[in-house]
């Protein structure tokens, strides 16, 4: 799940110089570090360069476009089938006179074109330009799918999540915080919204990366376990309710917050949509029988 990937990008832009010579490599690397104060990596083919374009850690790349192996315009293509122009800026350096190759180029997906041979303050102008451009794409598709208080996904981001699941092996967990209604109403919204992002906290702290917890609204969560089975989803939802129940969050006094969780994995041939269902009717059960409890 790239999720947690989409926080604010350092500073200084990461960007990847993408060349066949030594050389090359070395001169624009010099002449993007001294202009942009850049963190800087090189690769010597497309098929190098390519995991790590994919990690999500870039900012831009800089690639020529005739390389032996997979080319410039090959390597775009790869690139482009994971993200988007936005989401990582590929500028293309080709011959001052090649129409063909930037014609291909922007089909294949490159964001920009720079001519040999490069001159230094454009190259730094053009890779300044998309960077900016790009940080702010992921920045407003952060917020989009962000919920403010907590920083986990938010509702429309966790179910297009769930939706892609579709066919995998998967478990969903329902949590809702116990007795919510009357923190709000005892202690005041202040204090509800500390105890949200309290629980946000201990929910994320209980899973690896590559799951994802979501706020699906007021003080109902989320969880998307792929891969697991039933047993190891149960493991996960009693430690998210042992680390509630176990915590003092929101300066509420410890044991004072705790949630009910409901457990369900995807069943052959089962859609997203009621797998949720049955985590939430299960979470529904935990609450009937007298909450602070899990059901699976």
């Amino acid at each position: 799940m790239e999720d947690r990937v989409m926080a604010p990008r350092r500073n200084r832009p990461r960007i990847l110089l993408v060349d066949d010579s030594a050389f090359m490599r070395a001169l624009l690397r010099e002449q993007v570090q001294q202009a942009l104060d850049a963190e800087v990596l090189t690769a010597s083919s497309g098929e190098e360069a390519l995991p790590h374009a994919l990690t999500g850690e870039l900012d831009c790349v800089v690639c020529d476009v005739n390389m032996p192996g997979m080319d410039g315009v090959a390597f775009v293509k790869a690139v482009r089938e994971h993200l988007g122009r936005l989401e990582l800026p590929i500028l293309l350096v080709t011959a001052a006179d090649s129409k063909e190759d930037r014609v291909r180029g922007l089909r294949a997906g490159a964001s920009d074109f720079l001519s040999k041979p490069v001159e230094p303050e454009e190259l730094a102008a053009r890779v300044e330009t998309n960077v900016e451009l790009a940080r702010l794409h992921r920045e407003v598709t952060r917020m989009a799918y962000t919920d403010a208080l907590t920083g986990l996904v938010n509702r429309r981001r966790f179910l297009t999540r769930l939706d892609e699941q579709s066919g995998n092996a998967y478990g969903v967990l329902m949590l809702d915080i116990d007795h919510f209604k009357s923190i709000n109403d005892s202690c005041g919204h202040a204090v509800g919204d500390a105890v949200l992002a309290g629980v946000a906290g201990v929910l994320q702290d209980c899973v690896p990366p590559h799951h994802l917890v979501g706020r699906l609204g007021g003080e109902e969560f989320a969880v998307l376990l792929p891969g697991l089975d039933l047993p190891a989803a149960s493991d996960v939802a009693e430690r998210m309710r042992a680390g509630v129940s176990g915590n003092a969050l929101g300066g509420m006094p410890r044991g004072k917050v705790t949630v009910s969780v409901g457990v369900a994995v995807a069943l052959q041939g089962e859609t997203p949509a009621r797998v949720l269902q049955r985590a939430d009717d299960l979470l529904y059960r935990a609450k009937s029988l007298g909450r602070n409890q899990v059901c699976a």
